[in-house]
Formats: structure tokens, C-alpha cells, sequence
């Protein structure tokens, strides 16, 4: 990737600006020469950037695809702020510039300002499209965060995320990330910018990572408080280098913008000019940036969009941001913090339940008949202890299912919901929360969740996935990735790196730079069905290359599971884990990893049974410790007729279950050819150990009450020494 940013050309904007200003010294915005910088000396931050650039093209992808949203439900985000260098202020002052300053970025974003309405004066005679003005704003919102602090913070619950002279600067720069304040926007007001009014990075993570604005345009700018503000005085000191006939009190909006993805609108990653595109159609190409408030712009061929917040224009003639803008942020900001912000006490919901994902079905299926498992999530600040589920297909006639159990605030569970028969071709499933704790729900625009879901046959065997079809969309062959809650986190498929050096292509996730809000997620890299009718048992081959990440003072590492899935029930097992020092082939290191030798990787080879089912599903499952990246290739699965030994026990001559399904109780009968130590198992789809006997005996006929379960499926085991078999059971009360 080419530098975002030309350096000789923003070298030459200086010149013209100090000509034109010469007691304005400042540059509007920092964020393209600190990226030019730390991207040719940081090989980490290079690294990171190119990742992030890459999913901005897939939200970009997004955005351009689809029509404008309608806002039901506007993106609550919560913001700290941290003040540097103060002297002689008093809080109540600092609380008072940034609830002002929030109150502008609100306005600003939900397209609520004063100026906005000169839009379509501004642009007669010129060639700028009136439909590009997001005229209904963002739908993203602000809040000045006010409960759920950090515990160490030192916030009380009720007060505002301000801090004042703590230590928010590392190495010399304000853009570090604190991950004690992941999940806010932060925003660093310091008092010694000289360079610049604002800078952050582009498309940063909700890990605590930072926008500084300068102090000279942070809150009123020339207000009283204490002392002027703005464009005189700050609450730090003199402010003499931005002259009254220069205001840029809208610097917030066009950081925030740069947070969330946006570049300068002369801009595009690769450079700038008119050869260089910010990615949106709705945005005319621009030569540079626009200074002070001139009538129009002509540019590369078209007329600039001054008036919008990602040019360098003065605030009276700079109020808007165009529509692909306002989707793309949208977007952006729906990954990193949904609907829904638990540290802003005015957003806070009462009864709340909401359906964070569903879990299966997955896109595809090998069965007709499905019981669907979905994620439950408490949004509000009671317990939640009852909620009625409605699910139907296609919009028909809907099912519905009563859960009751006890979950504190943003506390989750995985819900099994009764079976669906009859299913066939494509067709969408929906789900919907109602009556949360018997009552009406206070946020119902987070109660629903759909899912398309094909109906196909399975791949018949051998399998082999080396990732080498650069035709082929990633992930290939009916394979899909998917995540429990959803994150932004995913599987990718890696270019010049293979499985011993013997390709071009394999498959990777970047622990290394998850936010740290994310650390412990499960992200699942799932294979697609595969019919094994013919056989007993599979043989599964896979390379792996890994390490973890280890300093002088920090060890974090990360485990990957094998999980494997019996006759298309959505039934999970696992059948190999490793972690940390267990997984990794090459020793730890402090930066992020890429294999470099064919001895960076090793093969690992296992056997599953498949207990007389007609189909298996295969799973590569990362758990995030945000630790190092981890590489797969070369999947390759055989059919045998063999039994795996492990997963049969010889002398077990009759296993029976009954009723399948159940309503509550479960008849089982085990008989062996003589006494025998066995042990009575039941575990659920992620695999948690729910009942356990043990006991001798030859025959053994058990009553086991299941009452109290959840419906759903389950899977139910006898095992002796190291040998076991497993049958499925269906719960539904």
C-alpha cells in the first residue's frame, strides 16, 4: 500500500496557508502527516492500518450498495473526556465546555445546525448533486458518559467521564490507546498543539484509542468561561495563533469523522488530488483543501463541496456531511457500539431484552428441521427473568416460547428454542423478544434479529480446502465464518503467505490487533457440510502456524478449538484445544507475526467418528486473548470406514434413550457385557458439562429429569476410561 498521504503536497499547503495567514500557524487537521510518518518507521502501525484499510473498503462496499436507512433508532455513542495541562480551571468550568461541545457535535451529526439550511442557496449554479446532503443527518448521537465508569478511574457513578492532567500521552503522543477506556470515544483536550487544531487515525477501534482537539477550538470558542475561549484565550492560556477572522470550532465533527473512516475529501488512502478519491460518489473530486469561506470552488472538472466537515473551510460555510458519508459513519459505528450505550444514565432502558445473534441455523443446512439457538442479551438495569420468544419462517404463522431464568444488565445466554419442522429450499427465519419481565419492552428496536438460511446436500468426501482458487469469494465451498456475538472480527483469507511456503493463499486471524473490548470472543471459521453416509469415521489434516505475544511485562495468547457437528443438529463437540505455548510453532514474540520459513509450520492430523450420522460439520474456532495471528491451510478431511478406537466402547451392547424427543424426562438404559465403571454425561451445543454420574454396574436403567433445561438439543454420553459414545436429544417441554 502507497502512503495515505502525499508529504510534499501537504508541504505546500503550509506555504500557501502561512502566506495567506501569516500569524495563523496551525494546521486545520494532523491526521495525514502523523499517518505519513509513523507508516514508514512503525512496521506494527503499518501493519494495523493496512488491516483497517481493508475493512474499510468492505464497510465502503456496504455503503455504496445500499439504499439510505431510515433512522428508527439513532447510535448512542459515549464519550470521555481527558484534559491536559490545566492549571487554574475548576471542573465545573471543563464539564461545562464538554457538554456544550456535545451538544454541538449532536447538532452537527443529526444535521440540526443553523447553517445546514443554506445547503441548497449554497450550491445554485454549481454542479453539486442537491440529493448528496444528508439532510436527516447520521443517526449517531453523543452522550457525555455518566455511569458504568472504568473502576479505576476514580469516576463516581452519576458524575461525567472527564478527567483532568491524567496521564493520557505515551511516548510523546496523545494517540495511544488506554485500554482501561475501551468502549468510549475519547477525546484528549490538551493544551500544547501548536502544530495542529485535531488529529486522530483512520477508522480507529473502540479500544480505548484517541481524537485530540486542540484547546483553541474545544467547546465555545470565545465564550466566557474563566477566561475567553477560542479564538483569544483557552482555560490554559493564550490562543494567539488562530486571528479572529479564522474560527474552526467545528474540528470535533471533522475528527470524529476521521474516527469513524472518513477521509479529507481530497483524499484517499493512497494520495491526494484529483486523481485521488475519498470513496464516496456523492463527494465531488477536490485538487486540496478549501481555506477561509470563498463562494465556490472549481475543481478536477467539478465543483468542490466546501461546505462539508471533512474540508478545511471556515465553520460558517462548512455544516454538512453528504449521504454516503452519513451511511458509511452509521455503519462504522453499529460495529463498535450498536444501538445501545449502558454508560450514558439518559440512554439507560429499564426492561430491555434483545436478540444479540442467532446462532444457528447457519446460512446453510443439510436438514429440514431445525431447532433454532439464539443469543439472549439483557439491555436493561433490572434483571431480566422472563421473555416470550416469537419465531416463524417466511413471515407465517408464528411459534412462540416462554424463557425464564435471571440475567443482571448486558449479562448474555444461550437460548434453545423448540424445532421447526419441514423446512425446505431458501427460506428466512426471524425471532423476536417480547414482554421482558412481563412487561413492555422499552427499546423495541433491538428485539429482532432474521436470518436467510439455504437448505443444500452435503460435499461429498475427500475434502480439500488449500485456498488456492483466487476465483473463488473467501470463504469458499460453502464454508462460512461466523462469531457468537457478532463481532467485527473475522476469519480473512491472506495473500503471500501458504502452508510450507508451497502457495500463495491461507487462512488468518489478526489477534494481534483486536480491541480489547473483544478479548475472549469465539470466532468460528465453519466448513460446510459434508455427507458421510458411506463411512464411519473421517480423517481430518490441517497446517497451522501461530505464536503469542509476549514483552518484558505482558503474555497474551490465544486458543483454537477443532469442533465438530453430527447429522446437521447445530449440536457442537469438541474434539481438540491448544493454547498459548501448547499451540504456538514458533517462539513468542512482542510484534505481530508472520511465518517466514516452511519451518514456522506444522501438520496436525485427527480422527472423528460419526456414530451412523448422515452429514458432519467441521469447525475452526479462535478464541481471542488478543494475542498474535494464527494461520490455516491445506484442510483436508477423508472418509473411512474404520471406527476411531477413542470413540467406541467394545463391550457396550445396548444404549437407549427415551422419549426422543422429551417433555422433561429421559429414560436410560446402558447394558454392558459385565460390570463396568461408565460414567452418565450431558453437555449442550457450546459443549458446557450440565449432569455427571459415575457408577459400577453391568445394567443400569436411570430416570434423569431434565426439567429444569431449557429446550433445545443436547447431547447425552456414556464413557469408560477413554472410550465413549454420544447420542443426540431433543428438549421440548
Amino acid at each position: 500500500m502507497l502512503n495515505f498521504y502525499n508529504n510534499a503536497y501537504l508541504s505546500s499547503i503550509l506555504l500557501i496557508l502561512l502566506f495567506l495567514n501569516p500569524i495563523f500557524s496551525q494546521v486545520p487537521c494532523g491526521t495525514t502527516e502523523i499517518h505519513d510518518n509513523r507508516y514508514v518507521i512503525d512496521a506494527n502501525y503499518r501493519h494495523d492500518f493496512d488491516v483497517r484499510m481493508q475493512h474499510r473498503k468492505t464497510i465502503l462496499e456496504t455503503t455504496l450498495s445500499q439504499d439510505r436507512f431510515i433512522c428508527n433508532e439513532p447510535i448512542i455513542v459515549p464519550v470521555a473526556v481527558h484534559y491536559n495541562g490545566v492549571t487554574t480551571q475548576t471542573l465545573d468550568c471543563l464539564t461545562d465546555l464538554a457538554l456544550f461541545q456535545i451538544d454541538q457535535l449532536n447538532k452537527e451529526f443529526s444535521a440540526t445546525n443553523d447553517e445546514i439550511s443554506n445547503f441548497y442557496e449554497d450550491i445554485i449554479g454549481t454542479d453539486i448533486d442537491p440529493e448528496s446532503l444528508a439532510e436527516e443527518g447520521t443517526c449517531i448521537q453523543f452522550c457525555l458518559a455518566d455511569v458504568n465508569h472504568p473502576p479505576l478511574s476514580g469516576i463516581s457513578e452519576g458524575e461525567y467521564a472527564i478527567t483532568v492532567n491524567e496521564s493520557f500521552v505515551a511516548n510523546g503522543s496523545y494517540l495511544f490507546t488506554h485500554p482501561m477506556w475501551a468502549g468510549y470515544l475519547n477525546i484528549v483536550v490538551p493544551n500544547d498543539l501548536f502544530e495542529y487544531l485535531g488529529y486522530t487515525q483512520l477508522l480507529q477501534p473502540a479500544d480505548g484509542s484517541t481524537i485530540v482537539v486542540s484547546s483553541c477550538v474545544w467547546g465555545r470558542g470565545g465564550a466566557e468561561c474563566g477566561d475567553g475561549f477560542g479564538s483569544g484565550q483557552t482555560p490554559f492560556g493564550e490562543c494567539t495563533y488562530i486571528p479572529p477572522s479564522h474560527t474552526y470550532n467545528k474540528t470535533t465533527s471533522h475528527e470524529v469523522g476521521h474516527f469513524l473512516g472518513l477521509n479529507h475529501v481530497w483524499e484517499s488512502e493512497e494520495g491526494s488530488g484529483c486523481d485521488y478519491d475519498d470513496g464516496f460518489t456523492d463527494t465531488p473530486n477536490a485538487s486540496g483543501p478549501t481555506y477561509g469561506c470563498p463562494n465556490n470552488n472549481n475543481s478536477c472538472w467539478s465543483d468542490d463541496m466546501q461546505m462539508n466537515y471533512m474540508d478545511y473551510s471556515d465553520d460558517e460555510c462548512r455544516y454538512m456531511f453528504s449521504e454516503q458519508q452519513a451511511t458509511f459513519m452509521y455503519n462504522r459505528a453499529s460495529e463498535l457500539w450498536g444501538v445501545f450505550s449502558s454508560k450514558c444514565s439518559s440512554n439507560l432502558t429499564v426492561n430491555d431484552a434483545s436478540v444479540r445473534n442467532i446462532i444457528f441455523p447457519l446460512n446453510t443446512s443439510c436438514t429440514s428441521d431445525v431447532a433454532p439457538v439464539v443469543l439472549l442479551e439483557n439491555v436493561g438495569t433490572t434483571n431480566l427473568t422472563s421473555v416470550e420468544f416469537s419465531y416463524s419462517v417466511d413471515g407465517g404463522e408464528s411459534g412462540t416460547y416462554v424463557w425464564t431464568g435471571n440475567l443482571s444488565m448486558n449479562e448474555t445466554e444461550i437460548v434453545y428454542l423448540p424445532m421447526i419442522a419441514g423446512l425446505s429450499g431458501n427460506y428466512t427465519l426471524n425471532i423476536e423478544t417480547s414482554n421482558p419481565n412481563g412487561l413492555l419492552d422499552d427499546n423495541p428496536f433491538n428485539d429482532a434479529k432474521d436470518k436467510s438460511v439455504s437448505i443444500v446436500d452435503g460435499i461429498s468426501l475427500p475434502f480439500m480446502e488449500d485456498n488456492e482458487d483466487f476465483l473463488q469469494p473467501f470463504p469458499a465451498q460453502g464454508a462460512l465464518t461466523t462469531s457468537i456475538i457478532g463481532d467485527a472480527h473475522d476469519w480473512i483469507k491472506k495473500s503471500g503467505i501458504s502452508g510450507y511456503n508451497e502457495g500463495l493463499y491461507c487462512i488468518h486471524f489478526d489477534n494481534f490487533n483486536v480491541e480489547d473490548k473483544n478479548k475472549g470472543n469465539d470466532d468460528w471459521f465453519v466448513l460446510p457440510d459434508l455427507n458421510v453416509t458411506e463411512f464411519n469415521s473421517i480423517n481430518l489434516t490441517f497446517d497451522l502456524a501461530y505464536t503469542y505475544f509476549q514483552n518484558e511485562s505482558e503474555i497474551r495468547d490465544d486458543e483454537l478449538s477443532i469442533m465438530y457437528s453430527l447429522g446437521c443438529s447445530g449440536a457442537w463437540e469438541e474434539i481438540w484445544s491448544k493454547n498459548g505455548s501448547d499451540l504456538a510453532t514458533v517462539p513468542p514474540m512482542a510484534s505481530i507475526y508472520e511465518p517466514e520459513s516452511v519451518g514456522d509450520w506444522v501438520t496436525k492430523e485427527m480422527g472423528i467418528n460419526t456414530n451412523g450420522s448422515d452429514y458432519i460439520r467441521i469447525a475452526f474456532v479462535n478464541k481471542t486473548g488478543k494475542g498474535n495471528s494464527l494461520y490455516l491451510d491445506n484442510i483436508n478431511i477423508q472418509g473411512s470406514t474404520a471406527i476411531v478406537s477413542t470413540n467406541e466402547i467394545e463391550s457396550l451392547s445396548q444404549f437407549d434413550i427415551s422419549p426422543n424427543p422429551s417433555q422433561g424426562y429421559l429414560n436410560v438404559n446402558v447394558e454392558f457385557e459385565q460390570n463396568k465403571q461408565f460414567e452418565i454425561l450431558i453437555h449442550d451445543v457450546m459443549g458446557r458439562e450440565l449432569y455427571y454420574r459415575k457408577q459400577i454396574a453391568a445394567i443400569s436403567n436411570e430416570q434423569l429429569d431434565l426439567s429444569t433445561f431449557s429446550n433445545g438439543v443436547y447431547l447425552i454420553s456414556i464413557r469408560s476410561g477413554n472410550q465413549i459414545v454420544t447420542e443426540k436429544i431433543v428438549l421440548n417441554k
